[in-house]
């Protein structure tokens, strides 16, 4: 089954009236768990979180030339190559965080990664960035974000805000039984109720509004 894109598309802003709101314009495809018939749920998720980067770059290349997006194989054997894991790492289940990823989609696409520390409290600080980095290009890709109390990793699509309130537009993971879906919600972050960006989401933000679902595949069993 084809893999969904661009999932955030349609949902409808957190408030009323928005003073300024960004995010990304360009395509992606959303990969999640077992996607590809391998089961890495529990593990996977800052695989997924890069591919999901990848074909954000992958498909904005005009030449055709750009690499395909790495299956979980590919960035393993990546990381390997360059020095930063032994050789054990490859078919192994061991997760990676934001810093092997920015190692690979260095290596494969020679594309520059910054990575911004927030302590939790910090986000008044960290949000202009987060503005800035999608405000600045329509071929901004998605933000990965994980760490601390929430070790997941997501993909933050855009920011909003109004006031003192600010949003984060983020691409998250839902599990049952039979259903596997993904959601991209604005999560909502007052100046008085601050969670670390690049360090968690709470794991009860105060509010999420309007929240965009697209069904993925059914599956017999979710280990």
């Amino acid at each position: 089954m084809a893999l969904l894109s661009n999932v955030h598309s349609g949902l409808s802003d957190p408030t009323t009236s928005p003073q300024k709101k960004v995010h990304i314009t360009n395509s992606y495809v959303y990969y999640h768990y077992k996607c590809d018939g391998y089961n890495d749920v529990g593990w996977g998720c800052g695989y997924r979180t890069l591919q999901t980067i990848a074909s954000h770059l992958s498909l904005q290349d005009k030449q055709g030339k750009a690499v395909q997006v790495p299956t979980l194989m590919k960035i393993q054997e990546t990381l390997v190559e360059i020095g930063d894991k032994e050789l054990s790492f490859i078919k192994s289940r061991e997760w990676i965080g934001s810093f092997e990823v920015c190692l690979v989609i260095d290596k494969l696409y020679d594309v520059p990664c910054k990575i911004l520390h927030c302590p939790s409290g910090g986000m008044t600080s960290i949000f202009p960035k987060l503005e800035e980095h999608f405000a600045k290009s329509s071929s901004a890709p998605p933000i990965m974000m994980g760490g601390d109390r929430d070790a997941s990793s997501k993909g933050v699509l855009g920011t909003c805000s109004v006031d003192d309130d600010r949003w984060l537009l983020v691409l998250v993971r839902k599990r049952c039984r039979d259903i596997y879906a993904c959601s991209a919600m604005f999560v909502l972050y007052s100046i008085f109720f601050l969670a670390g960006v690049g360090s968690s989401l709470p794991r009860r933000p105060n509010i999420c509004c309007q929240t965009s679902e697209r069904r993925i595949h059914q599956m017999d069993t979710l280990e």
